[in-house]
Protein backbone atom coordinates (compact mmCIF):
# COMPACT_ATOMS: atom_id res chain seq x y z
CA UNK A 1 0.00 0.00 0.00
CA UNK A 2 2.93 2.50 0.95
CA UNK A 3 4.20 2.13 -2.30
CA UNK A 4 1.35 2.44 -4.50
CA UNK A 5 0.58 5.29 -2.17
CA UNK A 6 4.00 7.07 -3.44
CA UNK A 7 3.69 6.32 -7.29
CA UNK A 8 0.11 7.46 -7.46
CA UNK A 9 1.13 10.81 -5.26
CA UNK A 10 3.80 11.03 -7.49
CA UNK A 11 1.73 11.44 -10.32
CA UNK A 12 -0.16 14.06 -9.10
CA UNK A 13 2.36 15.96 -8.43
CA UNK A 14 3.37 15.74 -11.81
CA UNK A 15 0.50 17.03 -12.94
CA UNK A 16 -0.48 19.97 -10.71
CA UNK A 17 1.87 22.69 -12.44
CA UNK A 18 0.33 22.07 -15.90
CA UNK A 19 -3.64 21.80 -14.51
CA UNK A 20 -2.88 25.08 -12.45
CA UNK A 21 -1.59 26.76 -15.13
CA UNK A 22 -4.44 25.35 -17.48
CA UNK A 23 -7.02 26.41 -14.63
CA UNK A 24 -5.71 28.65 -11.73
CA UNK A 25 -9.53 28.88 -10.30
CA UNK A 26 -13.05 27.10 -11.04
CA UNK A 27 -15.79 29.36 -9.82
CA UNK A 28 -13.71 31.59 -8.02
CA UNK A 29 -12.01 29.20 -5.95
CA UNK A 30 -8.48 28.32 -6.12
CA UNK A 31 -6.93 24.61 -7.58
CA UNK A 32 -7.79 22.08 -7.12
CA UNK A 33 -11.03 22.94 -5.07
CA UNK A 34 -13.71 21.96 -7.51
CA UNK A 35 -11.47 20.49 -9.83
CA UNK A 36 -12.08 16.34 -8.91
CA UNK A 37 -13.24 15.54 -12.47
CA UNK A 38 -10.57 17.14 -14.32
CA UNK A 39 -7.99 16.02 -12.00
CA UNK A 40 -8.89 12.72 -12.07
CA UNK A 41 -9.17 12.49 -15.95
CA UNK A 42 -5.19 13.81 -16.06
CA UNK A 43 -3.91 11.11 -13.66
CA UNK A 44 -6.24 8.58 -15.72
CA UNK A 45 -4.06 9.67 -19.05
CA UNK A 46 -0.87 9.19 -17.37
CA UNK A 47 -1.35 6.47 -15.31
CA UNK A 48 -2.48 4.52 -18.38
CA UNK A 49 0.45 6.08 -20.50
CA UNK A 50 2.65 3.48 -21.62
CA UNK A 51 5.62 6.13 -22.34
CA UNK A 52 4.87 7.61 -18.66
CA UNK A 53 8.82 8.70 -16.75
CA UNK A 54 9.80 6.63 -15.14
CA UNK A 55 9.71 6.82 -11.26
CA UNK A 56 12.87 6.05 -8.46
CA UNK A 57 12.11 4.40 -5.38
CA UNK A 58 9.24 3.86 -3.23
CA UNK A 59 6.88 5.53 -6.57
CA UNK A 60 8.81 3.05 -8.88
CA UNK A 61 8.04 -0.02 -6.80
CA UNK A 62 4.42 1.12 -7.07
CA UNK A 63 4.06 1.74 -10.96
CA UNK A 64 5.80 -2.19 -11.10
CA UNK A 65 2.97 -2.93 -8.91
CA UNK A 66 0.56 -1.49 -11.04
CA UNK A 67 1.86 -2.65 -14.03
CA UNK A 68 2.25 -6.31 -13.42
CA UNK A 69 -1.16 -6.40 -11.73
CA UNK A 70 -2.96 -4.42 -15.29
CA UNK A 71 -0.79 -7.47 -17.07
CA UNK A 72 -2.53 -10.53 -15.07
CA UNK A 73 -5.34 -9.02 -16.35
CA UNK A 74 -6.72 -6.32 -13.06
CA UNK A 75 -9.34 -4.04 -13.01
CA UNK A 76 -8.64 0.18 -13.14
CA UNK A 77 -11.50 1.81 -13.92
CA UNK A 78 -13.18 5.12 -12.95
CA UNK A 79 -15.69 5.61 -10.28
CA UNK A 80 -18.09 8.46 -9.39
CA UNK A 81 -20.50 8.97 -6.95
CA UNK A 82 -21.63 9.74 -3.25
CA UNK A 83 -18.61 10.16 -1.15
CA UNK A 84 -19.79 9.45 2.91
CA UNK A 85 -23.13 11.31 1.93
CA UNK A 86 -21.33 14.44 1.92
CA UNK A 87 -20.16 15.53 -1.57
CA UNK A 88 -19.67 13.99 -4.92
CA UNK A 89 -16.46 12.49 -5.96
CA UNK A 90 -14.07 10.97 -9.10
CA UNK A 91 -11.69 8.44 -7.95
CA UNK A 92 -10.60 5.09 -9.15
CA UNK A 93 -11.46 1.35 -8.73
CA UNK A 94 -8.03 -0.55 -8.71
CA UNK A 95 -8.93 -4.49 -7.59
CA UNK A 96 -10.49 -3.77 -4.09
CA UNK A 97 -8.93 -0.73 -3.76
CA UNK A 98 -10.05 2.73 -4.14
CA UNK A 99 -8.09 5.59 -4.97
CA UNK A 100 -8.84 9.10 -4.87
CA UNK A 101 -5.87 10.88 -6.62
CA UNK A 102 -8.02 14.25 -5.99
CA UNK A 103 -8.37 13.77 -2.16
CA UNK A 104 -7.93 17.46 -1.34
CA UNK A 105 -9.80 19.14 -4.29
CA UNK A 106 -12.75 19.69 -1.12
CA UNK A 107 -10.63 20.26 1.89
CA UNK A 108 -7.08 21.63 0.87
CA UNK A 109 -5.47 20.44 3.57
CA UNK A 110 -6.48 16.72 3.66
CA UNK A 111 -3.69 14.42 1.63
CA UNK A 112 -3.50 14.48 -1.95
CA UNK A 113 -4.00 10.93 -2.76
CA UNK A 114 -6.16 8.47 -0.16
CA UNK A 115 -6.20 4.49 -0.76
CA UNK A 116 -8.84 2.61 1.20
CA UNK A 117 -9.95 -1.00 0.44
CA UNK A 118 -13.09 -0.27 -1.61
CA UNK A 119 -15.56 -1.66 1.01
CA UNK A 120 -14.38 1.19 3.65
CA UNK A 121 -13.94 3.95 1.29
CA UNK A 122 -18.11 5.42 1.96
CA UNK A 123 -18.89 6.07 -2.34
CA UNK A 124 -22.38 4.86 -2.69
CA UNK A 125 -23.84 5.13 -6.44
CA UNK A 126 -26.38 8.04 -6.85
CA UNK A 127 -29.66 5.59 -6.61
CA UNK A 128 -31.92 8.51 -8.05
CA UNK A 129 -32.39 12.14 -8.86
CA UNK A 130 -33.66 12.65 -5.80
CA UNK A 131 -30.69 11.27 -3.78
CA UNK A 132 -28.43 13.74 -6.55
CA UNK A 133 -30.28 16.98 -5.76
CA UNK A 134 -29.37 15.66 -1.92
CA UNK A 135 -25.89 16.04 -2.98
CA UNK A 136 -26.16 19.13 -5.16
CA UNK A 137 -27.86 21.22 -2.30
CA UNK A 138 -24.89 20.27 0.29
CA UNK A 139 -21.84 20.31 -1.95
CA UNK A 140 -22.53 22.54 -4.91
CA UNK A 141 -24.66 24.63 -2.79
CA UNK A 142 -27.37 26.96 -4.52
CA UNK A 143 -30.89 25.96 -5.62
CA UNK A 144 -32.54 23.22 -7.64
CA UNK A 145 -35.87 23.00 -9.29
CA UNK A 146 -37.81 20.68 -11.98
CA UNK A 147 -36.65 21.22 -15.81
CA UNK A 148 -40.35 22.41 -17.02
CA UNK A 149 -38.34 24.47 -19.41
CA UNK A 150 -37.25 21.72 -22.20
CA UNK A 151 -39.92 18.72 -22.15
CA UNK A 152 -38.11 17.18 -24.37
CA UNK A 153 -34.60 16.82 -22.73
CA UNK A 154 -36.35 16.60 -18.74
CA UNK A 155 -36.58 12.17 -18.66
CA UNK A 156 -32.80 12.64 -19.43
CA UNK A 157 -32.05 15.93 -17.64
CA UNK A 158 -34.94 16.99 -15.24
CA UNK A 159 -33.14 19.15 -12.71
CA UNK A 160 -31.96 22.68 -13.44
CA UNK A 161 -29.21 24.25 -10.79
CA UNK A 162 -28.75 27.38 -10.12
CA UNK A 163 -25.32 28.34 -7.92
CA UNK A 164 -23.78 30.40 -5.49
CA UNK A 165 -22.89 32.78 -8.65
CA UNK A 166 -26.61 32.58 -9.89
CA UNK A 167 -25.71 30.73 -12.93
CA UNK A 168 -28.29 28.31 -13.86
CA UNK A 169 -27.33 25.25 -15.95
CA UNK A 170 -29.13 21.88 -16.76
CA UNK A 171 -28.33 18.97 -14.96
CA UNK A 172 -26.91 16.04 -15.32
CA UNK A 173 -25.63 14.93 -18.95
CA UNK A 174 -23.06 12.57 -18.06
CA UNK A 175 -22.93 9.37 -18.76
CA UNK A 176 -23.25 8.20 -15.14
CA UNK A 177 -26.71 9.76 -14.61
CA UNK A 178 -27.84 9.32 -18.50
CA UNK A 179 -27.61 5.45 -17.53
CA UNK A 180 -29.19 5.50 -14.51
CA UNK A 181 -32.11 7.48 -15.63
CA UNK A 182 -32.31 4.77 -18.29
CA UNK A 183 -32.16 2.16 -15.32
CA UNK A 184 -35.14 2.98 -13.59
CA UNK A 185 -36.69 3.83 -17.06
CA UNK A 186 -37.21 7.60 -16.57
CA UNK A 187 -39.42 7.18 -13.21
CA UNK A 188 -36.95 9.40 -10.68
CA UNK A 189 -37.15 11.94 -13.56
CA UNK A 190 -41.02 11.61 -13.73
CA UNK A 191 -40.68 12.39 -9.84
CA UNK A 192 -38.94 15.05 -10.26
CA UNK A 193 -40.76 17.13 -12.59
CA UNK A 194 -43.75 16.19 -10.51
CA UNK A 195 -42.36 18.74 -7.72
CA UNK A 196 -43.39 22.72 -7.53
CA UNK A 197 -42.46 24.58 -10.03
CA UNK A 198 -39.55 27.39 -9.89
CA UNK A 199 -41.15 31.49 -9.69
CA UNK A 200 -42.46 32.72 -12.68
CA UNK A 201 -39.64 35.49 -13.16
CA UNK A 202 -37.33 32.99 -12.95
CA UNK A 203 -39.23 30.63 -15.62
CA UNK A 204 -39.34 33.65 -18.01
CA UNK A 205 -35.69 34.85 -17.58
CA UNK A 206 -34.63 30.89 -18.46
CA UNK A 207 -36.53 30.55 -20.99
CA UNK A 208 -35.43 33.91 -22.64
CA UNK A 209 -31.80 32.80 -22.49
CA UNK A 210 -32.74 29.16 -23.82
CA UNK A 211 -34.39 30.92 -26.59
CA UNK A 212 -31.26 33.11 -27.79
CA UNK A 213 -29.53 29.53 -28.18
CA UNK A 214 -32.29 28.37 -30.22
CA UNK A 215 -33.86 25.92 -28.21
CA UNK A 216 -37.84 26.04 -28.11
CA UNK A 217 -38.50 26.33 -24.51
CA UNK A 218 -42.27 25.43 -23.31
CA UNK A 219 -44.75 28.37 -23.08
CA UNK A 220 -45.90 28.23 -19.55
CA UNK A 221 -44.68 26.32 -16.15
CA UNK A 222 -47.43 23.62 -16.59
CA UNK A 223 -47.10 23.55 -19.97
CA UNK A 224 -43.74 22.33 -19.66
CA UNK A 225 -45.07 19.99 -16.52
CA UNK A 226 -47.32 18.10 -18.24
CA UNK A 227 -45.38 17.86 -21.45
CA UNK A 228 -42.25 16.77 -19.40
CA UNK A 229 -44.25 13.51 -17.68
CA UNK A 230 -45.79 12.88 -20.42
CA UNK A 231 -42.23 12.85 -22.33
CA UNK A 232 -41.41 10.46 -19.68
CA UNK A 233 -44.44 8.43 -20.44
CA UNK A 234 -43.98 8.40 -24.05
CA UNK A 235 -40.36 7.41 -24.01
CA UNK A 236 -40.84 4.72 -21.58
CA UNK A 237 -43.36 3.29 -23.66
CA UNK A 238 -41.26 3.19 -27.00
CA UNK A 239 -38.51 1.70 -25.32
CA UNK A 240 -36.00 4.69 -25.62
CA UNK A 241 -34.36 3.61 -22.31
CA UNK A 242 -32.99 0.77 -23.99
CA UNK A 243 -31.78 2.66 -27.20
CA UNK A 244 -28.08 4.00 -26.78
CA UNK A 245 -28.41 5.87 -30.28
CA UNK A 246 -30.92 8.49 -28.56
CA UNK A 247 -29.68 8.73 -25.04
CA UNK A 248 -26.51 9.88 -26.88
CA UNK A 249 -28.00 12.45 -28.98
CA UNK A 250 -29.69 14.27 -25.51
CA UNK A 251 -26.84 13.94 -23.97
CA UNK A 252 -25.16 15.66 -27.06
CA UNK A 253 -28.43 18.42 -26.57
CA UNK A 254 -27.58 19.19 -23.14
CA UNK A 255 -23.91 19.28 -23.45
CA UNK A 256 -24.30 21.94 -26.06
CA UNK A 257 -26.37 24.03 -23.96
CA UNK A 258 -24.37 27.32 -22.34
CA UNK A 259 -25.02 28.17 -18.54
CA UNK A 260 -27.55 31.23 -17.83
CA UNK A 261 -26.43 34.43 -15.63
CA UNK A 262 -29.64 34.86 -13.87
CA UNK A 263 -29.37 38.09 -12.07
CA UNK A 264 -26.36 40.26 -11.14
CA UNK A 265 -23.22 38.12 -10.51
CA UNK A 266 -22.12 37.36 -6.90
CA UNK A 267 -18.58 38.75 -6.31
CA UNK A 268 -15.80 36.44 -6.72
CA UNK A 269 -12.46 37.27 -5.44
CA UNK A 270 -10.73 38.03 -8.02
CA UNK A 271 -9.11 40.53 -5.97
CA UNK A 272 -5.38 40.16 -7.28
CA UNK A 273 -4.07 40.77 -2.96
CA UNK A 274 -6.21 37.92 -1.97
CA UNK A 275 -5.73 35.86 -4.59
CA UNK A 276 -1.88 35.88 -3.97
CA UNK A 277 -2.65 35.04 -0.20
CA UNK A 278 -4.84 32.05 -0.92
CA UNK A 279 -2.27 30.88 -3.31
CA UNK A 280 0.61 31.08 -0.72
CA UNK A 281 -1.79 29.57 2.04
CA UNK A 282 -2.94 26.47 -0.28
CA UNK A 283 1.08 26.00 -1.39
CA UNK A 284 1.70 25.65 2.43
CA UNK A 285 -1.08 23.65 2.69
CA UNK A 286 -0.15 21.13 -0.19
CA UNK A 287 4.03 21.05 1.44
CA UNK A 288 2.36 19.91 4.75
CA UNK A 289 0.55 17.12 2.90
CA UNK A 290 3.15 16.06 1.01
CA UNK A 291 5.35 15.65 4.58
CA UNK A 292 2.50 14.02 6.18
CA UNK A 293 2.21 11.57 3.35
CA UNK A 294 6.19 10.47 3.05
CA UNK A 295 6.45 10.37 7.26
CA UNK A 296 3.50 7.83 6.95
CA UNK A 297 5.61 5.95 4.45
CA UNK A 298 8.89 6.40 6.33
CA UNK A 299 6.73 5.28 9.47
CA UNK A 300 5.57 2.27 8.05
CA UNK A 301 9.36 1.69 6.91
CA UNK A 302 10.25 1.64 10.36
CA UNK A 303 7.83 -0.63 11.46
CA UNK A 304 9.45 -3.45 9.18
CA UNK A 305 12.67 -2.56 10.16
CA UNK A 306 11.80 -2.77 13.55
CA UNK A 307 10.35 -5.93 12.86
CA UNK A 308 13.37 -7.76 11.05
CA UNK A 309 15.68 -6.22 14.01
CA UNK A 310 13.74 -7.84 16.39
CA UNK A 311 13.14 -10.99 14.62
CA UNK A 312 17.33 -11.38 14.42
CA UNK A 313 17.79 -10.97 17.74
CA UNK A 314 15.35 -13.17 18.75
CA UNK A 315 16.66 -16.44 16.74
Amino acid sequence: MPALVAYFLAVRLSLDPIMEARQPSKLGKPYPLGQCLEIARAAEHAVRDRSQPHFDGLAGEGRRAYVNYMAAGGVFRRVWGDLRGKFFQNAFQLGTLYVDVSNDTVTPTKPKVEILPFAEAGLNAIRDFGHFREIVQLYWGGRTYPNHLLPELAPYCPVIHINEFGIASVREPTDYMVAMTRGDRFASAQAILAEPAMPEPLFRLLAAGLAAQNCAPAASIEAGRRAGIEKCRKYRAKRWYANETISLKWIAEATRLKPIQTGAPKAQPHDARVMELKASLQATDQEIAELEARLAIARTARAAYARSALDLLAS
